[in-house]
């Protein structure tokens, strides 16, 4: 092997990857890492897109970034979701007191 040979994943990984792939394409609709500035969703939709493709090399760097990325904003949709106060404990939220004037 060359030094430019570069091994392909798991055949089950892309296959999951293809199944998800419509899934992962809406979740990416309007991403909050997008939002922040975070990331340029264009691009990673176009990563997305080649590594779901059965026709082109999607090196392994890129589809463990690509795991990253969408774990992320997985992660905040459900932190977000959450109501202020249970996101870390799952004990419900603290009760606010009304301020005296």
């Amino acid at each position: 092997m060359g030094p430019h040979h570069r091994r392909r994943p798991p055949r089950p990984a892309r296959e999951g990857l293809r199944a998800a792939a419509p899934a992962l394409a809406a979740l990416l609709d309007r991403p909050l890492l997008g939002e922040a500035g975070l990331i340029d969703t264009p691009a990673v939709r176009k990563t997305l897109a080649a590594a779901a493709d059965p026709a082109q090399d999607a090196p392994p760097a890129a589809l463990a970034a690509l795991a990253e990325l969408l774990a992320v904003e997985l992660w905040l949709r459900r932190l977000t979701a959450r109501r202020p106060g249970s996101a870390w404990t799952g004990l419900p939220a603290p009760r606010r007191t009304a301020l005296a004037t």
